[in-house]
């Protein structure tokens, strides 16, 4: 396996970020990784390549995977309708068809996030409210009210709309999501790395720390209130993600999904090229002034403004990025950026 950290570092030795990770898949294969800098700016603790990243929004693509999971075992359908999960709740009539596949595709008529109100809410009590509880509260108070636009109608990308997944699946399996996800993704990919929050632990620089542009103490505002779980607040090494990166970037059969499922998974809706958890879309290149198709390509970027990471699969090739940094401002961005073009030029993907 290729060390990237020398790369890496190359690349980081101008930008103003603590540090940043990489990982790339080859035809199947985990052909490269590697992480250069440091877990909190001011504190001379180099990352390691076995350190945890949050990865933000791109664990919706997890959420995803464990429903499919889910419905594989029968505990609902891509149909299912959230007003038959929650029967009694005093649900607005323009939610009357919503259904998981809506909101799995971001077009339920859902706000994007938790209005103001409620998410003081959910701050003030992230450590006396058990995160179901909290779920529970969110489904209540958003769906009594009227949506923003009927179910199917257009696309709004939608964070509540993912924590209303989570609750569905709670509801359902009397499980909590994150222990689900445990027992059904985690565990089974032997993903040991994964957990749900900032990865540090308070008073120690073991792992790394985000940064808004300064270091950020993980608790109490290291991360999102813990209703979000399903929308994204996954931490995990590189080495664990590549292992959820690699299920999805092969056809066969292998035990933990079937192909109909995988090919669910990664159907767009009618309104937007988003499927379950990825934005679906092609590489293109240039090709002497003429833009070339050149793979379909599933990809999604995830920040709790803190931290920020991207993922890049080109299932055609089997082959595919991830990048991390525990920084979540534009600068951040830009140097994702930059290192997946430099990576996707170098291993020719």
């Amino acid at each position: 396996m290729i060390d990237l950290n020398k790369t890496l570092s190359e690349m980081m030795k101008d930008e103003a970020v603590p540090s940043l990770g990489a990982a790339v898949i080859v035809k199947g294969k985990l052909e490269a990784i590697g992480v250069t800098g440091v877990r909190k700016l001011g504190d001379a603790t180099s990352v390691t390549v076995t350190d945890k990243y949050h990865i933000g929004s791109c664990g919706k693509a997890m959420t995803a995977t464990l429903v499919a999971r889910l419905i594989e075992q029968g505990f609902l359908k891509w149909d299912t309708r959230v007003i038959d999960i929650f029967p009694d709740l005093e649900i607005d009539e323009s939610y009357r068809t919503l259904t998981l596949q809506n909101l799995l595709h971001h077009v339920g008529g859902l706000p994007r996030d938790v209005y103001d109100e409620l998410w003081g809410r959910f701050w003030d009590t992230n450590d006396t409210v058990h995160p179901t509880k909290q779920r529970e509260i969110l489904v209540a108070d958003i769906l009594s009210k009227p949506a923003e636009a009927l179910p199917n109608q257009i696309f709004a990308y939608s964070n509540v709309g993912y924590a209303v997944v989570g609750a569905m699946l709670e509801k359902l399996t009397g499980k909590t999501f994150e222990l689900l996800m445990v027992d059904e993704v985690f565990m089974p990919l032997s993903m040991l790395s994964a957990g749900f929050g900032t990865p540090a632990t308070v008073g120690k620089v073991d792992q790394p720390y985000g940064h808004n542009p300064e270091p950020v103490d993980p608790e109490p505002y290291g991360d999102n209130p813990r209703v979000y779980s399903p929308a994204g607040t996954v931490h995990c090494s590189l080495e664990d993600w590549s292992k959820f990166v690699l299920l999805h970037l092969t056809a066969e059969p292998n035990g933990f999904l079937s192909i109909s499922s995988k090919e669910r998974l990664y159907q767009v809706s009618e309104r937007a090229n988003y499927a379950c958890g990825w934005r679906s879309d092609y590489s293109t290149r240039e090709n002497d002034g003429v833009t070339e198709i050149e793979f379909r390509r599933l990809s999604h970027n995830g920040s709790n403004t803190m931290f920020m990471a991207g993922i890049f699969l080109f299932p055609d090739q089997q082959s595919g990025i991830l990048l991390a940094t525990n920084n979540g401002t534009e600068v951040a961005g830009k140097v994702c950026e930059s290192a997946y073009s430099y990576l996707k030029n170098y291993f020719q993907i």
